[in-house]
Parts: structure tokens; C-alpha cells; sequence
């Protein structure tokens, strides 16, 4: 049994004869697990009450991101991210609604749970719109939104002082117009992504309705909308996967991601290998310098290590012997990278083709740390998704190169 409350400063629990019958006389009922949390729905029982839990992406465990079939699952790694946004699903909360209204609760979201909102018009004829206030207006920032189709296919997103372009997101084709970002989540789900200015941003974003005729100034009929759930603000000039806020007014952080692993010496040294990488680039590529595929290391004077620079080219450290691709990595786009090594020898394959060489280096062969995505662990993160990750102890000949990074 759950239920939600807003502002409710006890519970009470009766032991009825029907239904809201308060006075049962006789019986007994027994009672076990009660648990309050932040939230739209419960979440598993905590059996502990001085345990401190989070759901969904803050637990400390692998995330793995999935295609909107639920396929090709790949490691999801990202720097640490504030949600902003002080209650990112109870969206009647913290947003002024212009000719609109919003019940919560009505449909199921894409966590699978009756948790998503619908933004509903009335019956002017102006503008349909919410909007929020951000008051953050120093620096890059990103909002996002997921939205799935309802009475109504599309939505309009602006700040509110007109310094981020009108964009436009088509909730039945899954298009978004100027640089909008529209990214598919199943069940008609789509999370909808707004850049804000990079020079001068807005302290607030609407969101519009706008009906079949490609209006956004119409007469509503006071019983239609869309679909919305899971609001996000954070500092930066691309998205990050979704972080639930259920009330933090400074914003719920997750830390940066991580994946290394220490004592395996015996898996990447020598003098000789290859290194193969499966990835997406990210559709918002920055011109942020040493995104990181990989860094093997035991000491600072000891390491190997492969990143794509600020103009977006791999490049490789004097232990790989400076290797630099002669491919510009792009926006949205998949790549198959396989580099070898050994003494005075190195060799880089992309998409099935020789694209670059180096014969001048001297691979180091006692390495112990493994740290994937990032720098140690720490810093200089990716800015791609990782579809596979392989390390092979001898260096391969071309044709298997050439197999082996064909897309």
C-alpha cells in the first residue's frame, strides 16, 4: 500500500469495517515496513533507519545505457552533474503555468512507473505555455525534458528572454529543429534537449503547446496536451543522463563515473599489442582537450594513454609514439579504433582502413592500472558512449585489423 502527500504532517492508519469507515469496532490488521520518502512512487523498502538510500542513477553501481530497443547495451560514463531543476517530477512545483494546468500521476513514465505528468490547455486563445526560472544566467547550461505525444504532437521550447533560438520538437517523428536535440526512450517517449547560451544564457525556459495546425497562439479545447516527466538544468553545454531531484534546492549531484581496476600487469604488458575501441561520439562534441579513451598507468613518468584532442582527433602519447589520426571525429557518429604498438612500430585503424602510422617510440611494458573513460579515474572524461572495449597482448596483422574495426 502507497500513497503520495504534499505537505501532510502525519499519517493515520485504521483498521475499517468498509470503505472509509473510521470506526471499526472489532479485528486486527497488523502492520510492518512503514517508510516515508522523497518521491512520486515507492521505492524497495530500506531495512535500516539510519541507511541513506537512492534510486535509479545515483546508486554506486555499473549503469549500463541501452538503444531504444533495449539492445546493445554499453558502459555509461560521464562527469559528475547537478540537477538543478528542485523537483524534477513533481512538476507542479517550482513552474508558472500560462493557460495551461498539469495533473501528475497520469501516465506511465519511462522509469515504468505511473509517475509522468500531462501539461493540459484551456480555453484561450493565446499562448499555451510553463515556464521556470532557472536564475542561473553566468555560464553554459543545458535543460531536458522527456516528452511523449498525447492530444497534441509538438512542443516549443525558448528562453524567455530570446536569447536561445526557438526550437521546435515533433513528438511523432522524432525530429527537433535549429540545435535541438531529440533522443528516443521507448513507448513514444522522447527526452528533448534545449541548449542554452553559451555567452549569454537565460535565467528561465518555456515550454509551449502547440496544436495540429502548427500554431502556437490557439483556441484550446481545456481537455488537451502532452505528456511530461523528468525536468533537468545543469551547467554545461551538453546533456547528461537524468538525475532525480525530489526537492534539493541547491540540486542533487552524482559523482563522476568511474571504471579502472588495478593488478593487471599481467593483461597489458609487453612490448607489443593492440588497443580496440567500439564508441559513439556524443551529438554536442566540445572543444574541451583530452577526452579520454584509455590510461594505463603506475606512475606519473609511467603511462600509456589515448584521448581525442580539442579540434577532435586521436592522439596518442609518446608511449604509443605520438600517433595522431588523420580522421575528424564528428558529432553522432560510431567509429571502430584499433591501434597497435611495439617498439618504433605503431599503426591506427578506423572504420576498417589504415589511417595513420608512427615509427619513432618505445611502448612501456609494466603498467598495473586500467582506467577507462577518463583520466585515472578523476579527471578528462569522454565524451562518447563505449560499445566495446578490448586489449589483445600481441599487435595484429593488417587484415585482421581491417576486419576487426569494419563497421
Amino acid at each position: 500500500v502507497s500513497g503520495i502527500y504534499n505537505g501532510s504532517t502525519s499519517f493515520r492508519v485504521y483498521p475499517a469495517d468498509g470503505n472509509n469507515d473510521t470506526s471499526g469496532t472489532s479485528g486486527n490488521i497488523y502492520i510492518q515496513n512503514a517508510q516515508l520518502e522523497s518521491g512520486m512512487v515507492s521505492t524497495d523498502y530500506l531495512d535500516s533507519g539510519a541507511t541513506t538510500g537512492k534510486a535509479g542513477v545515483l546508486i554506486d553501481l555499473p549503469r549500463i545505457n541501452y538503444d531504444a530497443n533495449g539492445e546493445n547495451g554499453s558502459l555509461l560514463l560521464e562527469p559528475s552533474r547537478a540537477n538543478l531543476v528542485p523537483y524534477s517530477e513533481y512538476l507542479a512545483v517550482g513552474w508558472t503555468y500560462d493557460n495551461t494546468s498539469v495533473i501528475s500521476n497520469s501516465i506511465v513514465s519511462p522509469i515504468g512507473e505511473i509517475s509522468a505528468s500531462k501539461l493540459l490547455d484551456n480555453t484561450t486563445n493565446n499562448l499555451h505555455r510553463m515556464y521556470y526560472v532557472t536564475g542561473e544566467s553566468t555560464s553554459a547550461h543545458t535543460f531536458s525534458i522527456f516528452l511523449k505525444k498525447a492530444e497534441y504532437s509538438k512542443v516549443e521550447m525558448e528562453s524567455l528572454s530570446g536569447v536561445t533560438t526557438n526550437i521546435t520538437y515533433d513528438l511523432l517523428n522524432g525530429t527537433a529543429t535549429s540545435v535541438g536535440e531529440i533522443e528516443p526512450y521507448g513507448n513514444d517517449w522522447y527526452r528533448c534537449i534545449f541548449p542554452m547560451s553559451t555567452t549569454s544564457p537565460s535565467n528561465a525556459i518555456q515550454i509551449r503547446l502547440v496544436n495540429n495546425s502548427n500554431s502556437n497562439v490557439f483556441v484550446g479545447t481545456g481537455t488537451s496536451g502532452v505528456h511530461m516527466y523528468g525536468a533537468q538544468l545543469e551547467a554545461g553545454s551538453f546533456s547528461s543522463s537524468y538525475i532525480p531531484n525530489h526537492g534539493e534546492s541547491g540540486g542533487v549531484t552524482r559523482a563522476a563515473d568511474s571504471c579502472s581496476v588495478t593488478g593487471v600487469s599481467d593483461v597489458i604488458g609487453g612490448t607489443s599489442g593492440t588497443i580496440f575501441f567500439d564508441v559513439t561520439m556524443s551529438e554536442s562534441l566540445t572543444n574541451s582537450n583530452y577526452k579520454q579513451f584509455f590510461y594505463y598507468t603506475d606512475s606519473g613518468s609511467n603511462q600509456t594513454y589515448m584521448y581525442v584532442s580539442n579540434t577532435n582527433y586521436i592522439v596518442g602519447n609518446p608511449n604509443l609514439g605520438n600517433i595522431t589520426s588523420t580522421t575528424q571525429l564528428q558529432a553522432g557518429e560510431r567509429y571502430k579504433i584499433a591501434v597497435t604498438y611495439a617498439t618504433n612500430s605503431f599503426k591506427m585503424y578506423i572504420n576498417g582502413s589504415e589511417d595513420a602510422t608512427s615509427s619513432s617510440g618505445a611502448p612501456k611494458d609494466n603498467e598495473n592500472i586500467i582506467s577507462i573513460g577518463s583520466y585515472n579515474g578523476a579527471s578528462e572524461f569522454n565524451e562518447f558512449t563505449f560499445n566495446q572495449y578490448a586489449h589483445f597482448q600481441e599487435a595484429l596483422s593488417d587484415s585482421e585489423l581491417a576486419t576487426l574495426t569494419t563497421l
